[in-house]
């Protein structure tokens, strides 16, 4: 029997595979045709300084704000930590992860449904994480990666030495 110049199966023959051919030179695991990672070419430069990887001036919302309002946030900016400040002062966090937990009760309501709920029993200064971990502005990415390791918590928020707020470092930012 004669295979198709293609290497496939002459009609009737279901006992043969096509054949796979690779370019000479090449192996499987062959990734020099393959894109760049990012602006670090997949190498994260772990003595950079924060500043380098960090959202300067995040989002924020202070404590009189209403849920609703930080729902809103979140779903139409794509933003999955907001820190929560007092002037400058970072107070606390929350999460998307938060938010979620507190709307679940109206799973299936309409946007207005849901923010009314919140607002109406739940207050910022009741949801937030109060006792953060945070990172100097002076610290290294390296410094950051060690803090979202844990992976009990995907965001780190950037204080100076008077505890405000300059910046925010997620795990997305790292990798």
């Amino acid at each position: 029997r004669r295979q198709p110049p293609d290497g496939g199966a002459t009609p009737g023959d279901h006992g043969t595979a096509p054949t796979l051919s690779r370019p000479r030179g090449s192996t499987r695991n062959d990734c020099r045709s393959r894109p760049a990672l990012g602006p670090y070419d997949g190498v994260m430069k772990r003595n950079e300084p924060l500043s380098t990887v960090m959202t300067k001036d995040p989002t924020t919302v202070n404590v009189t704000n209403k849920l609703s309002e930080v729902r809103k946030l979140m779903a139409d900016g794509g933003i999955h930590h907001v820190p929560v400040v007092s002037g400058t002062k970072l107070v606390g966090l929350i999460s998307a992860t938060d938010m979620v937990r507190l709307s679940f009760s109206a799973y299936g309501a309409d946007a207005r449904a849901v923010d009314a709920m919140l607002d109406h029993e739940f207050s910022i200064e009741k949801v937030m994480s109060k006792d953060l971990t945070t990172l100097d502005v002076d610290q290294k990415v390296r410094d950051a990666a060690t803090a979202l390791s844990g992976g009990d918590f995907h965001s780190v928020p950037v204080v100076d030495g008077d505890r405000n707020l300059v910046g925010i470092v997620t795990s997305t930012d790292l990798i």
